[in-house]
């Protein structure tokens, strides 16, 4: 025997009840999340989307852009007819979507939907008055009471939904029942007080960089920079976007706004540029700013390279509170040789790309933008930009203002209500060449500072902000991106750099020389050259060309070989100095021969615009034709000028015989000169006939003859003279003659 069925009890029915309704809006609410329904629409196609549509239709407002409960919605619309048909009988329709969009990609698919798609259900429709010729434009406006909408309340309910604005009318090739123009947007529906809501905290990095700029073409880089310095100029619109959100932090390439160490001349040569770099550094006051190396270099290239960039220089006092700890690589993804060099160059704050070291795919929420990345530097702190909402700050889907505004702010919606009691930090950066329409960005910004599930912050907010524990994508060993210095440029242009400071160090003032190149050495490392390789190389071309032509204003004149006769001497070298100051140079002297000596090198000071000659001391240790390399040597030694060769004839060996020669000259003379005394007689002027027959006497004497007696008795009276060429005279003055006999 069976047993009756036993009845079902209320509570059990009641409860099997609100269990199915759940379900059904589970479902419900699943579906709404489908782009278009997926089961019963076709997926989105370009050749079906709205703008092949004759009318476009624009967002002129939404207000309140929070839609409680009580609220009178009001929406404004742009309807333009783009066709060439006139429109009869037209309509316009506004249509809201019942179920809140759960996840973000469902969220994004709305607006991609062909206007083919449902649009939601209307809940008004707007006749139009008159025709909507070909080419006219018109308004239309939709007032309706929130409550309505019958929207889900309380924490389930709270959330975006898609809304929409759709045009129908007449015309020769257009059914009634088509819809020529559609506008998708978002309602954001808020039933709950602020203070349930945990905000997401929004932080928003801006490059504030500009164009290739070359400070030894400062015609044509002056001209680029004044462009974009102008009111309707890119970097205008940057700061104009954003100067009215103190939240909103900066990353300024310092060599834009005033000049950089080492005197060189700030690049803003023109009246806009000027006008605008004035006004950045007052609107910059009491905002975060980060500080990116001078001519923002292409940090990026240095590390696929190998290579460290230059030294950052200090910045100016002006500057003083500006922050230098964070690097903004040109990557795509940030390598790890990237990272590596960021915590060496002390700026270990590193902003990656958006999309780059994502989270695991199994994650279905989205996580704070932050993580940490351990290298054999240290450890860095990567910002990761969130990818969806950063393109939306850089290219709005939406182009007005409004509908921008929403966009942002329904998607942010999402994002807090994936984690509703959970504090969470996002990034939102935009491109270095980011060329914002200042009056949308602007409503963006707005849109994230006024809705209650979101806030701005600064960028130290996110850096000081737990870094969650998650898996993410590891960054590339390392990478090399599209137009990067290659590591023969990066070494060649270090070289031309240190070459003019070695150079520099003779002249009083080094700064006049070396700042140039310093800054064109620093403008042709720029990321900005990347999409212009050609004009980088020609900026390349002409910093070499001035590094060369410093370094040749010091040169040894040329002169005629010299011949060297004695042991030591000295050799003359002169120097011309084309600089507009003094140079205070040392000459040394390299013989390619031992028998030619160089002593210690000669420093010598050499007017501006003149010459000085240098007298190096040399020493001949023999004979032979020897070729000298003569260098103008800094105060370190280091060889600072082309060097030169001159020949020497080393003849040391002329001056030991010369004097032999002579020596022997003057002692024949003197012999001749005495056997001629001797052999030619007294002369009239020299001796005396009693000292000529000593003489004689001595002479026979040596020889062994025997003298006759009266010789040997015959002397001559002390003061027995001759006058030369006088003869002897008697008393009487008659003249008398000598006889000698032998």
């Amino acid at each position: 025997m069976t047993s009756p069925a036993r009845p079902i009890r209320p509570t059990a029915a009641r409860l099997a009840g609100v269990l199915a309704i759940l379900t059904l809006v589970w479902v419900l609410t699943g579906l709404a999340a489908t782009p278009g329904w997926a089961a019963t629409t076709p997926t989105p196609d370009s050749t079906t989307s709205s703008t092949t549509s004759p009318v476009s239709v624009r967002l002129i407002s939404l207000s309140p852009e929070v839609t409680r409960p009580g609220d009178t919605l009001t929406v404004v619309a742009q309807l333009e007819n783009t066709g060439t048909q006139d429109i009869t009988s037209p309509v316009a329709k506004l249509a809201v979507a019942k179920y809140r969009y759960s996840t973000r990609a469902a969220f994004s698919s709305w607006e991609a939907l062909p206007t083919s798609a449902p649009l939601g259900t209307t809940v008004q429709s707007v006749p139009l008055p008159d025709i909507l010729a070909a080419g006219a434009t018109t308004s239309v406006t939709f007032t309706i009471e929130a409550d309505s909408l019958g929207l889900l309340t309380g924490q389930v309910g709270w959330g975006p939904r898609g809304m929409s604005v759709s045009v129908t009318g007449e015309g020769t090739d257009y059914p009634t029942t088509t819809a020529l123009g559609v506008l998708r947007t978002y309602l954001v529906w808020f039933p709950v007080a602020d203070e349930e809501v945990t905000p997401v905290d929004v932080s928003v990095l801006v490059p504030v960089v500009g164009p290739a700029f070359d400070p030894l073409d400062p015609e044509t880089s002056a001209a680029s920079l004044a462009e974009d310095t102008d009111k309707n100029g890119r970097l205008s619109a940057v700061v104009s976007a954003t100067e009215g959100f103190p939240a909103v932090s900066w990353a300024i390439d310092p060599a834009l706004v005033g000049p950089t160490t080492g005197g060189v001349d700030e690049p803003a040569t023109s009246p806009a540029a000027t006008a605008w770099a004035r006004h950045t550094l007052a609107t910059a006051n009491g905002r975060e700013v980060f500080a990116l190396p001078a001519f923002d270099q292409d940090w990026s290239a240095y590390a696929a390279a190998g290579l460290a960039p230059p030294e950052r220089a200090a910045l100016p006092a002006g500057l003083s509170t500006w922050r230098t700890d964070l690097s903004w690589p040109a990557q795509a993804a940030p390598s790890t040789s990237v990272l590596r060099q960021a915590a060496a160059q002390d700026a270990p704050i590193v902003v990656a790309a958006p999309g780059s070291l994502a989270p695991d795919p199994e994650i279905s929420y989205t996580p704070t933008g932050l993580t940490t990345v351990a290298t054999s530097t240290g450890a860095v702190t990567a910002l990761l930009p969130d990818a969806e909402l950063s393109s939306q700050l850089s290219a709005p889907s939406q182009t007005s203002p409004a509908a921008a505004r929403q966009r942002v702010a329904a998607e942010l919606a999402i994002v807090a209500r994936e984690r509703p009691a959970e504090e969470r930090a996002i990034l939102l950066t935009a491109p270095r060449s980011w060329t914002p329409t200042p009056e949308v960005a602007r409503a963006q910004l707005e849109g994230i500072d006024s809705i209650p599930w979101a806030r701005l912050m600064p960028v130290s907010t996110l850096v000081d902000t737990p870094v969650p524990d998650l898996p993410r994508t590891s960054p590339a060993t390392t990478a090399a991106s599209a137009g990067e210095l290659t590591q023969d440029d990066l070494v060649a242009l270090a070289e031309t750099r240190t070459g003019v400071q070695l150079f520099a160090q003779v002249v009083p003032d080094p700064t006049v020389l070396t700042a140039p190149v310093d800054a064109a050495t620093l403008a042709a490392t720029s990321v900005a050259w990347r999409t212009d390789p050609a004009g980088r190389n020609a900026a390349i071309d002409r910093l070499t060309a001035a590094a060369d032509a410093t370094t040749s204003a010091l040169s040894i004149v040329s002169q005629s070989d010299f011949t060297l006769i004695s042991a030591g001497s000295s050799l003359p070298i002169k120097v011309h100095n084309a600089l507009d100051q003094e140079a205070s140079v040392t000459v040394a002297l390299s013989p390619d021969d031992p028998r030619l000596v160089a002593e210690e090198p000669v420093t010598v000071v050499v007017p501006a615009g003149s010459d000085a000659t240098a007298r190096v001391p040399v020493r001949a240790v023999g004979r032979g034709n020897v070729t000298v390399t003569v260098q103008i040597l800094s105060p370190d030694g280091t060889v600072i000028a082309s060097p030169a060769s001159i020949g020497v004839k080393v003849r040391a060996d002329w001056e030991n015989l010369g004097t032999a020669v002579i020596a022997g000259v003057l002692v024949l003379l003197l012999g001749g000169g005495i056997w001629r005394t001797i052999h030619r007689g007294r002369s009239d002027r020299r001796a005396s006939a009693a000292v000529v027959e000593q003489l004689e006497q001595l002479e026979h004497l040596e020889q062994g003859d025997v003298l006759p007696a009266d010789l040997l008795t015959t002397t001559a009276a002390p003061d027995d003279t001759v006058t030369p060429n006088t003869p002897e005279t008697t008393n009487d003055g008659a003249p008398r003659e000598q006889h000698r006999e032998h």
